[in-house]
């Protein structure tokens, strides 16, 4: 069995999210979502396995008033995520390193979490939302989204291709392509350990019930997302009375 390397796909990921339409079409939901929670100025929101920072980027520079922690335990990931946060020039965002294993998180008491395509890789991704939740405040806000389905490397390939001939003409996107091997060598990676039962898959009553299970009142859930692979809630935590 070959394992995903996260180190080597940090290299190539951005240059596949930036072609990637359905990605970006997430990455602005989310935003808009986190942008009307009530948080307070004191509050601080966490992305957990945040990778190269495209959602805590996006999340930091919409809420420029709330501290935003980037928390990946990847060296590579959060090298690449401080580089563009201090191209953007962000005052309110801080990389941590965090394994997501760990009984205790160091972290503070967060009043928001948001967490895209990560679950699905930790082990024992349940208890990883148990100790999620249990980080919030009561009151507050989580955005999860996930890829439920095995990931078809054909289908996403003839989608990249047409979507990027579509936008940039086919000279270009043959030479993004070409400059591509390494993403599509870990994407077949990842869609292995799903078949194999390694990594989570799950329908969206199954991931549901798993925030429900944690303490959170779902108010929206959808599996429309990233072309129906994603399954996605955004919800709050129960405050106990």
């Amino acid at each position: 069995m070959k394992a995903v390397d996260w180190s080597a796909y940090a290299q190539e990921y951005d240059r596949m999210a930036q072609h990637n339409p359905a990605y970006q079409e997430l990455v602005r939901h989310c935003v808009s979502i986190v942008r009307d929670w009530p948080l307070e100025p004191e509050d601080v929101v966490a992305e957990i396995g945040a990778g190269t920072g495209n959602f805590s980027i996006a999340v930091a520079q919409s809420l420029s008033g709330v501290k935003i922690l980037h928390a990946d335990f990847n060296v590579d990931m959060l090298k690449i995520a401080q580089e563009k946060a201090q191209q953007a020039a962000l005052k309110n965002w801080r990389a941590v390193q965090l394994n997501v294993q760990e009984e205790n998180w160091n972290l503070p008491l967060l009043g928001g979490i948001v967490a895209v395509h990560c679950l699905y890789s930790f082990q024992n991704p349940q208890r990883v939302i148990q100790k999620m939740c249990r980080q919030l405040k009561p009151g507050g806000f989580i955005y999860a989204c996930d890829i439920g389905r095995v990931m078809s490397i054909w289908d996403w390939t003839l989608y990249l291709f047409r979507e990027s001939v579509h936008e940039h003409g086919l000279r270009a996107t043959l030479s993004t392509f070409m400059r591509s091997q390494e993403i599509r060598r870990q994407n077949q990676a990842v869609a292995r350990n799903q078949k194999r039962g390694i990594y989570w898959t799950h329908n969206l009553a199954e991931f549901r019930a798993s925030f429900e299970a944690a303490g959170i009142q779902v108010q929206h859930a959808s599996d429309r997302w990233y072309r129906g692979y994603d399954d996605l809630i955004v919800g709050r935590k129960i405050e106990v009375k």
